[in-house]
């Protein structure tokens, strides 16, 4: 049996404003609605306060994600390059993952290391597509997100998880070296433990991805592959509030808040100046793979 442990909330202001018939004065009108403005400004300034739970200080994860993104990802100075005549499309599969020392999640690694033989029914699998990559113009398709076996495990072949949506394109930029970005709104990580009785999938959503890393290949396009990609992206705290996980066989499911701990809480992401995110940080490699549409 399949277990869902994410929950997401939507959270509502609802403003309404009935039409007065005519047996009051204006100023009575004038003053109901005033009430309700002020009452609808208080539930606001509530649901800002429920989204943050740390009242302190912190900068926005858009500005932090910039100056990373600035700095770019660490070139190797034992690979060159050369004259690559990449091909239009390509799909990579993640076959490595960690988060950054000192990032948010980084206490996961030695779990979630566990989690990419891909010869196992429920790896983790994180595919990502390029499309239209031309890099004479300097342009390139991105999309990425959580997939699943297409036949048996091992097989070599993959599908999109057809339990969440299907990731969309995002624009990106390339260069002749191979070096391309790109920003995924929304990543969905997806990890499942299996007990005796029950099998648990955890999705975590990632939003605002910056992907930043240098495709590699053969000098006619072949074998396409990433070393040491760089990985920034924003998990919210009211996300986490409702995503249940479970790390390991025998334990009971926990809030995924628990699991990231919210003292490592690093940035603002709803502009009321305190911290309600983890902005993480992660190293990923990837090698060539088949996706199934």
């Amino acid at each position: 049996m399949k277990i869902w442990k994410r929950r997401l909330i939507a959270l509502f202001v609802t403003a309404s404003v009935g039409c007065l018939v005519a047996c009051g004065d204006d100023d009575e009108a004038n003053n109901q609605n005033q009430n309700q403005n002020q009452n609808q400004n208080q539930n606001q300034n509530q649901t800002t306060n429920q989204e943050s739970p740390t009242d302190e200080e912190m900068d926005a994860c858009g500005d932090m994600q910039a100056d990373i993104a600035a700095d770019g990802a660490p070139e190797d100075p034992e690979w060159e390059p050369g004259d690559i005549a990449f091909e239009a499309d390509y799909d990579l599969l993640f076959s490595d993952f960690s988060f950054d020392a000192g990032s948010p999640g980084s206490a996961l690694n030695p779990i979630i290391g566990n989690y990419f033989d891909q010869t196992e029914e429920h790896p983790i699998i994180v595919l990502v597509e390029l499309e239209d990559l031309d890099a004479d113009e300097g342009d390139v398709m991105v999309r990425g997100g959580a997939g699943l076996h297409a036949d048996e495990p091992g097989g070599g072949e993959y599908v999109w998880d057809d339990e969440l949506e299907v990731p969309e394109s995002a624009e990106g930029n390339i260069d002749a070296d191979g070096w391309f970005d790109a920003r995924l709104p929304l990543l969905n990580f997806v990890a499942t433990v299996e007990t005796e009785s029950e099998t648990y999938k955890t999705v975590i959503p990632i939003r605002d991805l910056d992907l930043d890393a240098q495709l590699r290949a053969e000098e006619d396009g072949s074998d396409p592959h990433i070393v040491e990609g760089q990985l920034t992206g924003v998990v919210w705290y009211h996300d986490a509030k409702e995503v249940e996980i479970v790390l390991f066989e025998g334990q009971d499911p926990i809030p995924l808040v628990n699991a990231l701990d919210t003292d490592d809480i690093n940035c603002d992401h709803n502009g009321d100046g305190y911290g309600d995110a983890w902005l993480m940080q992660a190293t990923f490699d990837a090698e060539q793979t088949v996706i199934v549409e």
